[in-house]
């Protein structure tokens, strides 16, 4: 950008992938600031030019200096460079500028000539003035130029322009340095334009959690990047006989233009140590004090490491006392596209989500709950009526059950989860039931495992998505549990019955995402523990979740979804689009999928991208 005092890109955050240009913090913009207003600055070729300063006394008959007085000079000098702007300083000085005709012209021999000499050069003459106090004094040029701390040649330059037959002789032109038109190797707004239409030909997709440092992004699918985009879009080209732009081209319209990223799979790293470890890298090179820091670290690693011992000690429990103590993990997979085919068409169309809940429980064999989207979502109530089905389908024969999950609040941590719990133990499953949460980052189970022996090639419906489930693994084979739409149930009756206390028994706030430790007994009914750490000597705090009165019996669950969950038009019209890649017994179960009204084809789809 040529002008300095353009407006930070503020929208760029929203719109692109790229940081906010802070264009005043940039190097040659500050230099420039410095020179316009007056003050001392280094130039590109490193040379120390001063601060501008009132000029000396022009001594010229008007006697401008006597005119015009100390103080008042100061003021204009001030006044004059704390103008923002090149245009502001030559719109200002321009307006204290009066060109009008010559009053009188002396020949050789001295004599005066009143009229005027067509045969001179010298026209028209240049008065100039200061304002005082409100009123304009008319001063000298040298005057004029020492008060304002000016080179001739700047008062000059705004004298040409006022002379007659110039396009700017009432009104001084702007600054047109960097704005001229002659770029004769841009390249076509049509030719950047199908490029902006590629792009937005993907099919994008909105995270399910709103991400804190940029809630805006949507994501491509997880198979793409911007190479493959790009070989894409300029294949397409070739053979629409179209021109294409370079890769580098292509690749800044993708990161200033939009705000695109692209799915990642899940990955157990933890993102604050990395954030500690970098924060600790630069007060080291910055010679900043970095001990705070690596003790907060060191404080996080530990508390990690106290989950990941908690968790050793739980197995030996269960190993020790297998008719006492059960174990289960359970995590929600990330979602699995249906169908996957090779052709590079599925780029550009919506599929449809098959979810898995994988349960690893210390007794038996690994449990996979699959739905697809078209049956319910992923939230809370899902993964309750998961763990449900597989304590129905198979009966525990512990009474006391540990369970272990991640900290995601839309899923595992939140208040249908503890009703939930409540529910089993009221419904004789368990006596006591202790839920527990890995330090954010460091949640490494093994139901993880169980999900990297998933293969995930050849599917093309979620019948085959059971059948490679269940052959994943030949010794102790997965068992996959089909959701159907009676089995996904609403648990907002169970919610009813009890009522969602924000406060301990001793009056203290409790803060929900920070517990680590949740523990729930049959001894005593609707009244929780709970541990902000894994620490044993940590002491137990309560809350209760009793209504007052009788308690309510128990509700019958009731199908959360009567008619499924319609996908969106658009989605389903890209089904069907893949359909014809399909070999002809699975083109049935897309064409029968239920949508909802037509919408904007250019609609994100919504999905859990982590």
């Amino acid at each position: 950008m040529t002008d300095v005092d353009a407006v930070e890109d503020e929208g760029n955050a929203l719109s692109s992938r790229k940081r906010v240009r802070h264009y005043s913090k940039w190097t040659r913009n500050s230099r420039k600031k410095l020179r316009r207003s007056g003050k001392e600055y280094v130039s590109t070729t490193g040379r120390h030019v001063p601060s501008r300063v009132i000029g000396g006394d022009c001594r010229c008959p008007r006697r401008c200096f006597d005119a015009v007085k100390e103080e008042d000079r100061k003021s204009i000098f001030d006044k004059f460079y704390a103008l923002e702007s090149d245009n502001n300083q030559r719109s200002y000085l321009f307006g204290l500028m009066r060109y009008i005709p010559v009053k009188r012209r002396y020949r050789d021999d001295r004599d005066y000539l009143l009229c005027d000499d067509p045969d001179s050069r010298r026209q028209h003459t240049c008065e100039y003035f200061v304002r005082v106090a409100g009123s304009e004094v008319q001063v000298c040029k040298k005057a004029f130029v020492s008060i304002h701390g000016l080179t001739r040649g700047r008062v000059e330059y705004l004298q040409g322009q006022m002379r007659p037959g110039r396009e700017c002789q009432s009104v001084v032109c702007a600054d047109m340095r960097g704005r001229h038109g002659n770029r004769p190797n841009r390249t076509p707004v049509a030719v950047l334009e199908r490029v902006d239409e590629h792009i937005r030909s993907f099919p994008r997709y909105v995270s399910h959690y709103a991400r804190d440092d940029n809630v805006h992004r949507v994501s491509l699918p997880s198979g793409l990047s911007v190479v493959k985009m790009y070989q894409l879009y300029s294949d397409q080209c070739v053979a629409d006989g179209l021109e294409s732009v370079k890769e580098s081209r292509y690749r800044q319209i993708f990161t200033e233009k939009f705000n695109l990223s692209f799915i990642q799979p899940r990955r157990d790293t933890c993102s604050r140590c990395d954030a500690f470890r970098m924060k600790v890298e630069t007060q080291k090179k910055n010679g900043e004090d970095w001990e705070g820091t690596e003790a907060d670290w060191t404080a996080h690693k530990t508390a990690a490491d106290a989950a990941y011992k908690a968790m050793g000690t739980d197995k030996q429990q269960c190993s020790n006392k297998p008719d006492e103590v059960q174990m289960i993990f359970f995590d929600l997979e990330k979602a699995l596209p249906t169908p996957k085919i090779a052709t590079e068409d599925v780029y550009y169309r919506r599929q449809l989500w098959t979810y898995n809940l994988g349960i690893h429980a210390s007794q038996g064999a690994p449990v996979m709950c699959m739905w697809s989207e078209n049956q319910a979502g992923k939230g809370s109530n899902e993964i309750a009526s998961c763990l449900l089905r597989h304590f129905q389908s198979t009966p525990p024969r512990a009474r006391h059950l540990i369970a272990w999950s991640d900290s995601c609040g839309g899923q595992n941590k939140n208040y249908t989860m503890v009703a939930f719990w409540w529910y089993v133990i009221e419904r004789g499953m368990f006596d006591t039931i202790e839920h527990k949460f890995p330090t954010p980052g460091h949640t490494f189970m093994p139901i993880d495992s169980d999900f990297g022996k998933i293969e995930t090639k050849g599917k093309q419906t979620q019948d085959i998505f059971l059948k490679i489930v269940g052959e994943a693994r030949r010794v102790n084979p997965f068992s996959v549990l089909r959701m159907e739409p009676q089995t996904l149930l609403s648990f907002e009756p169970v919610t009813y019955r009890l009522i969602n206390r924000k406060k301990t028994l001793n009056g203290e706030d409790v803060h929900f995402q920070k517990i680590s430790w949740l523990r729930f007994d049959r001894e005593n009914l609707h009244v929780a523990k709970f541990r902000y750490t894994m620490d044993e000597l940590e002491q137990w705090k309560e809350f209760s979740q009793r209504r007052r009165g009788i308690l309510r019996p128990l509700p019958v669950l009731q199908q959360r979804y009567l008619r499924g969950k319609p996908i969106k038009a658009a989605k389903k019209a890209d089904l069907l689009h893949l359909c014809s890649f399909l070999p002809e017994q699975c083109r049935g179960f897309y064409k029968a999928l239920p949508c909802t009204a037509a919408c904007d084809a250019d609609e994100a789809d919504v999905m859990d991208s982590d």
